[in-house]
């Protein structure tokens, strides 16, 4: 009797042992799960900001040769003018003795002045004769500091220090992400990888190396990319590393490392293709199909290694992979 007693308070405390773990696991499955929709942080504005930011410097960055040749053509152009103003010019005493003649004279002079103060220098003319990336950032409706003066600033130096401004901005912004990256899924590998990234820019602004300068910030934007699948909020990260490889097919292009645009080109594609059954399900497959046609007709230029004809595919690669991302907003405002 007394073994069965014992047998019985045994399998009470065994019970009451196997309770007391399931109620501590079932506490511990309380923990925020953030791979759930309702526990996914929104997207912080800053990382838009931050990424705008990077966008307009490549902007200015891409400049810097065309407004480096106008200041030159500027100053030519006032010493140009000063000049012919001096050797047009009438001695007093010779007006006074000649009023016919000199008068004939004067107004010849006159008109001559003034054909010389007609003369400009267009600056927008001559950045888009060495742009590299404009083209595409245009597409993607991006705008740089300078992208609406006629006239140059009055030295290069001015353009590299606003280049500079911008750069210690994105310094600023990234110290306000960083606090905010979810701790869960944000490896310190990826914090370390941008800040890396970010420090070699600046030396390279520092530096006035355009195209080294190019290259980072672009590659700034793959970062940000991959960092917007920690939050919620308009936009799909694939779309903007799709951004990302679109302009790292013609930076590559540029330094004619066609092999490196042909990848870049491919993993825009495949990204592409991933999101095919979402895009056909949307009503988008229109949109599909002009993305593909578009890439098709880049790489048909990129096997040539024709760079010029690149630079005009390339921006219609950009509208495209925007008319998909519209789509995706489409789709995410009307669930």
């Amino acid at each position: 009797m007394k073994k069965r007693n014992i047998y019985k308070s045994y399998r009470l405390i065994l019970l009451l042992f196997i309770i007391f773990i399931l109620i501590g696991c079932k506490k511990g499955s309380q923990k925020p799960d953030i791979s759930k929709k309702g526990n996914i942080p929104k997207l912080p504005k800053v990382l838009e900001e931050l990424e705008d930011e990077t966008l307009k410097i490549m902007y200015d960055l891409d400049s810097v040769p065309g407004i480096e040749k106008a200041i030159e053509e500027e100053k030519a152009l006032k010493a140009k003018q000063t000049a012919s103003v001096k050797t047009i010019a009438i001695p007093i005493g010779q007006w006074q003795l000649g009023k016919n003649i000199g008068g004939k004279e004067l107004k010849i002079a006159k008109g001559s002045k003034s054909k010389q103060t007609e003369e400009k220098v267009d600056m927008q003319e001559l950045i888009t004769e060495s742009e590299i990336i404009i083209p595409l950032l245009k597409a993607q409706e991006v705008k740089g500091t300078f992208a609406k003066s006629k006239t140059p600033p009055p030295d290069i130096e001015t353009v590299w220090s606003k280049i500079s401004d911008n750069a210690m901005m994105i310094h600023k912004k990234w110290n306000v992400l960083e606090a905010q990256l979810p701790i869960e899924k944000t490896s310190q590998e990826k914090i370390n990888e941008f800040e890396k990234i970010l420090d070699d820019l600046t030396i390279s602004i520092i530096d006035k190396k355009r195209l080294g300068g190019l290259t980072q910030a672009n590659e700034l934007t793959r970062v940000t990319a991959g960092l917007r699948n920690h939050f919620d909020g308009m936009g799909n990260s694939d779309v903007f590393e799709m951004y990302y490889h679109t302009r790292g097919v013609i930076l590559s292009a540029a330094i004619d490392d066609y092999a490196g645009a042909i990848n870049h080109l491919n993993e825009t594609t495949k990204i592409g293709d991933s999101m095919r059954q979402d895009l056909v399900k949307k009503g988008s497959k229109d949109v599909l199909k002009k993305f593909e046609l578009s890439t098709e007709d880049l790489g048909d230029q990129l096997v040539d290694e024709n760079f010029q004809l690149s630079q005009i595919k390339a921006p219609i690669v950009i509208k495209n992979i925007k008319l998909i991302q519209d789509a995706f907003e489409t789709k995410k405002q009307s669930r």
